[in-house]
Formats: C-alpha cells, structure tokens, sequence
C-alpha cells in the first residue's frame, strides 16, 4: 500500500522532529497527486494506534505545481487546467518538475 509508506514516513520526520501528543498536522499535497488522501487519514490512524501521537488530526491543503522553463528559467505554479502546458513567459513547452513530493509537511499544532 503506497499509503501506508508515505504514513510511516510522515510518522518517522514527526517522531525525528520531537513531535508528540495529540496534535494538529497540516499537509500539502500536489494537486496533481495520484495519493488516496482519505486513505492516507486511515493509515496514519493505525500507524499512530497505541502511540504518542494517537488521536492526531491530518488536515490537507493543496499545493499547485511548481515548473521551470528550460528555455527562459522562469519558475511558475500550475494546474490541470493549464494543459497543454506551456511556459506563461515564453510559452516554450520545454518544462520541468520543481518538486515532486506529493504529501510534505506544512505545519504542526496543538489543537
């Protein structure tokens, strides 16, 4: 389950980070992301059974998509209307992915 190993990461950066007790976590994901995000509040529910951050709230923002012209460096955000997808600037389609995380972490708080 593709879930469930993104959890047990987000778990392991939270528990590395001293993160403990019931707390709020807000997580951005990729608007363009293949994630299950209801099934990833169902993994971390059981990832965190039993532990200090059981009973921890997952809230999820959406990120748009950051690319970088080849041609021109400009660096822009997109969505899925935006295709075919172009460079704003120079309108080249000789594009790359920026970022590729599909779920990172935004913020964490008491709630």
């Amino acid at each position: 389950m593709h879930e469930m190993t993104r959890v047990e990461e987000l778990v392991r950066v939270l528990k590395k980070k001293g993160v403990r007790g019931k707390v709020r976590i807000t997580i951005g994901h990729l608007e363009a992301t293949q994630i299950m995000l209801e099934e990833v509040k169902e993994c971390f529910e059981i990832a965190t059974k039993n532990t200090d951050l059981e009973g921890s709230e997952i809230v999820f923002v959406p990120q748009p998509i950051r690319m970088k012209c080849n041609d021109c460096e400009a660096v822009f955000d997109v969505s899925f209307d935006d295709l075919p997808l172009r460079c704003p600037i120079c309108r080249k389609d000789d594009c790359q992915l920026l970022e590729d995380d599909e779920l990172s972490i935004i913020a964490v708080d008491t709630p």
